[in-house]
């Protein structure tokens, strides 16, 4: 039965050559699927960049309406100190005039 052992042998051989050409199309699609990973973890890292960058024209807008709002706050507080200083000076006159209507007042009837 050397013919039947021969054929067997061949199956085998037939048989390695199938697992090894199997082998080698999964070692492919392995080293496709790590270079597959690499670059998906290099635009993963360019994205999070991306993601955490804040644009020079967000910080500049940003920037603008702080300043802005600095700027009307100093305004109104000027304006809030000279109405502060009228007011004062309102009183002073006030009182003044309620004086001298109390001397006429104790001048006329008095």
């Amino acid at each position: 039965d050397s013919v039947s052992a021969f054929l067997q042998v061949a199956a085998c051989e037939d048989n390695i050559s199938k697992w090894k050409a199997y082998i080698f199309d999964y070692e492919a699609k392995i080293v496709e699927a790590k270079n597959n990973i690499a670059e998906d973890e290099n635009r993963k890292r360019d994205f999070e960049a991306q993601a955490t960058a804040v644009p020079k024209s967000r910080i500049n807008e940003i920037s603008e309406k702080g300043i802005q709002h600095y700027s009307e706050t100093f305004t109104l507080q000027v304006e809030i100190n000279r109405l502060g200083h009228e007011r004062d000076v309102l009183q002073c006159k006030l009182a003044l005039t309620q004086d001298l209507y109390q001397k006429f007042k104790r001048d006329s009837l008095g």
